[in-house]
């Protein structure tokens, strides 16, 4: 699967993602691009999904026409996602053209209030 890791995740996440083909933002030119722009640039360059911790993108853009899925993390932090990548794995079977899903790394005590 073809994954693009947005500008406020990660690079680290790449390590636990080695079966699927996976680029940053960044690596990509796209640092610049905000989340509009960089949906329909990423669909452009073929990404299948989509992985955030921006917990707005999904109601800041119009989704009728995305076919890029969107994996939305609570955290960009590595020692929160690392221990999770089974269920990161998980929603990445459930990915379908266009879906969301927005996923809940941290222990409740390290939630915002």
């Amino acid at each position: 699967m073809k994954v693009l890791l947005d500008n406020n995740m990660t690079k680290e996440l790449k390590r636990g993602l080695l079966d699927h083909e996976v680029a940053t933002a960044y690596e990509m030119g796209w640092a610049d691009l905000k989340n509009g722009d960089l949906l329909r640039t990423a669909q452009a360059a073929s990404f299948e999904v989509m992985i955030s911790a921006d917990t707005n993108i999904f109601y800041q853009q119009n989704n009728a026409k995305r076919i890029i899925s969107l994996l939305i993390l609570d955290t960009n932090r590595w020692r929160f996602i690392r221990p999770r990548m089974a269920v990161i794995h998980d929603a990445f079977s459930r990915a379908t053209r266009g879906s969301y899903e927005s996923m809940n790394l941290l222990p409740v005590s390290a939630r915002k209030r």
